[in-house]
């Protein structure tokens, strides 16, 4: 007979039922405890404000230099950022249809992460949205006129995939993703709290914890925003190049339909 495994039968429901107990009956150091858990909430509220929210919102690692969006510096700031990224849920399939350019795309130089970005401009089901993207100059042909083809890269999961990218990170999973495409201008899609759209504060990006749910509450979604963005750059990008290339990695290489 197994007594050890005997003990734990016998042991566990005496557990159980002492912790029930303790709550119950509230001895002593009951409320010792509470005092002490209630006290280091309240003292963090006090003290901080919408910092404590904010700190624990903002947890992950900051990475761009160059960002779209100052500083958030309250809860109605974040509100309102986050309350940006929304777009229509539409059927992929009809997005091409429904969606509109609305200015052709501009470039800018980003000083300090040093790379050229790309931005367009559309309409979506009353949204008027901008998508964002590294553009990465064709490194096998000589003259613009050669160059014939654009590549769009959706980046795959985790965060800040497009720097990565786009600087040729041999430590990131896409490394390699370029090198096909070398004849073609590519251009790899900045996400939304991604890279140059990072939501930042003290230091820290905000986790995507506090926006997914929001967004889906709000009738919208975070994949239906990076999707719209990247067929509103591919319709631009047929308008400048004869052919054109969609192509990404995990998350990235869902979307089949353009």
């Amino acid at each position: 007979m197994n007594y050890k495994r005997l003990l734990y039968i016998c042991l566990l429901p005496a557990f159980f039922f002492a912790g029930a107990n303790f709550i119950y009956s509230k001895h002593w150091p009951y409320h010792f405890l509470r005092q002490l858990g209630v006290g280091g909430i309240a003292s963090q509220i006090k003290n901080f404000g919408d910092d404590g929210l904010l700190g624990e919102l903002f947890s992950d690692d900051l990475i761009a230099r160059d960002r779209f969006s100052p500083d958030v510096v309250d809860r109605t700031a974040l509100v309102d950022v986050v309350n940006a990224m929304a777009t229509s849920r539409v059927d992929i399939r009809g997005i091409g249809n429904a969606l509109r350019l609305i200015d052709s795309m501009s470039l800018r130089q980003l000083g300090q992460d040093k790379l050229t970005l790309s931005v367009v401009k559309y309409s979506l089901d009353g949204y008027i949205k901008e998508a964002y993207a590294y553009k990465l100059a064709a490194i096998g042909k000589q003259t613009a006129t050669e160059i014939t083809c654009a590549t769009l890269i959706i980046p795959g999961s985790g965060s800040d995939q497009a720097l990565a990218i786009a600087h040729r990170d041999e430590r990131n999973y896409h490394y390699g993703i370029l090198e096909p495409y070398s004849d073609c201008d590519i251009y790899v899609l900045i996400k939304p709290n991604e890279d140059y759209l990072s939501i930042a504060h003290n230091g820290k990006k905000l986790t995507d914890n506090a926006y997914i749910n929001h967004l889906i509450g709000i009738g919208s979604s975070y994949s239906s925003r990076y999707v719209t963005d990247a067929v509103a750059l591919m319709l631009e990008l047929k308008k400048h190049y004869p052919q054109t290339i969609v192509t990404g990695l995990s998350q990235g290489g869902l979307p089949r339909c353009w």
